[in-house]
């Protein structure tokens, strides 16, 4: 064998170029390039543009506060328009305002896409973070994981970005510690020893949908079951189909571990998930296969600024309805309602859906003739609940007005309020409140009691 040569080290590249004196065959060039107006090719490094400008995000807070002002007015300035084309139609002035008004309508609703799209990220900055959490997770419990991530462009208004990390720390953990088997369990049952989490985001519509799924042993139903009742949150004659006994785990304090650990028994289960997707006018839900995993599925809006709304009206007061919420909406008679356990019910195709009467939540007098007029299903889940109005407005893009914490809390069932084109302020309903019952007569001061949905 030879002896290896040795090699010197080569000494770093200088950041700068050496200062040494350029060759005589360069020396005219060299006097050239330092000429006045023929330092491009020096210079380009310095005069590089960028595209990219770094704006606080209070000033776009500001500036959609602003479009959502504008909105307000393009909603008045359209039912004047509406009111007036009759008799403005005729002449050619009013033509003239009329068509003024619609493209105004169509710009200010082209500056409104820009701006929400201003303040949109991708959802990689949450995902980031996850790799690591779950090598630490599956290396303290003598686990093996694997994470793939999908659809990290995904693009989420970064008000939720920010909100959204929390809720999916909670289930990433869940998933490792309570789904995914220990190597030598996933051997028994004829499983790879390296368990597989999915953590996927896809745009649907106006709606974001994250997906965590992994391969392991499932929930145990009966388990749940058997927790539920030993804890009260149902009785041991209460039957529950699997997939409702499932969604048990989101409630609060429920967990089936036998041991407390740093990650389980603690008390701080997925009920915190719950809450914060709620908070974010969002809805979770669980789907679960023995032995081959379990699947959470999180619905969430693209933005809490600006949303699409079903208003209705109850005894001449008007509210706002979140369309992402409602099923369907139809007319029915009043001797179509049934009383079931003291709760009002209506007969909907092939399914019993309770009845929540708007005014005698909120204390407004209503019309004797006209109440149950209308049925506004919403839809929580898989749940069902019919909200009983006098009239339906119409769908609408409102903004969200943010109330005191005093009449905008748990014990209420507004999420918030808007501003409509004639200057009345409407009351936008928390869904999730209704379908937990925790309903708050307006004129009342204390909650009325809940409908089992």
């Amino acid at each position: 064998m030879g002896t290896p040569s040795t090699v010197a080290p080569a000494a770093p590249a200088p950041l700068w170029p050496p200062t040494a004196e350029p060759p005589a065959s360069e020396a005219a060039t060299a006097d050239a390039s330092t000429a006045p107006g023929a330092r491009k090719g020096i210079d380009a490094r310095f005069s590089t543009r960028s595209s990219m400008v770094r704006v606080d995000f209070s000033q776009l807070d500001h500036l959609l506060n602003l479009v959502g002002e504008l909105i307000v007015y393009r909603t008045k300035l359209q039912q004047v328009a509406k009111d007036l084309s009759p008799t403005l139609a005729a002449h050619g002035a009013g033509r003239e305002l009329l068509e003024a008004v619609h493209q105004v309508a169509g710009v200010s609703g082209q500056l409104q896409e820009t701006i929400m799209d201003v303040r949109m990220l991708p959802i990689r900055n949450v995902f980031e973070r996850f790799p690591r959490l779950v090598r630490d997770l599956a290396r303290q419990q003598g686990k093996q994981v694997e994470l793939i991530l999908e659809g990290e462009d995904t693009r989420v208004d970064k008000a939720i970005i920010d909100e959204l990390g929390e809720p999916l720390v909670h289930m990433i953990r869940n998933s490792v510690d309570h789904g995914i088997e220990s190597p030598d369990v996933r051997v028994a049952r004829g499983k790879s020893p390296t368990g597989t989490l999915l953590l996927s985001a896809s745009q649907e519509s106006n709606q974001v949908l994250l997906t965590i799924v992994d391969d392991g042993g499932g929930i145990d139903v009966d388990e749940v079951r058997r927790k539920a009742v030993e804890t009260g949150l149902v009785r041991k004659e209460e039957v529950l189909s699997d997939h409702d006994a499932v969604q048990l785990i989101f409630s609060e304090g429920f967990s089936t571990a036998r041991t407390v650990t740093d990650l389980s028994g603690r008390g701080v289960g997925l009920d915190v998930v719950l809450k914060s997707i709620e908070k974010l006018n969002g809805l979770v839900e669980a789907e679960s296969l023995p032995g081959a995993g379990t699947k959470f599925t999180i619905q969430l809006p693209l933005t809490l600024a600006i949303i699409s709304a079903l208003m209705v009206e109850v005894g001449g007061e008007t509210y706002a309805v979140p369309l992402g919420s409602v099923v369907e909406s139809l007319r029915f008679r009043s001797q179509e309602i049934t009383r079931i356990n003291g709760h009002d019910t209506l007969r909907i195709r092939d399914r019993i859906v309770p009845l929540l009467h708007l005014a005698r939540a909120f204390g407004v007098r209503g019309d004797p003739g006209q109440e149950g007029a209308f049925v506004v299903v919403l839809g929580r889940g898989d749940k069902r609940l019919g909200l009983v109005v006098h009239r339906l407005l119409g769908q609408q893009e409102i903004v969200i007005k943010a109330l005191d914490p005093v009449i905008s809390g748990s014990a209420f069932a507004v999420a918030g309020a808007t501003i409509m084109g004639d200057g009345r302020v409407v009351l936008i309903l928390d869904v999730a409140a209704l379908f937990e019952g925790r309903r708050h007569g307006a004129t009342q001061g204390r909650a009325v009691a809940g409908v089992e949905a």
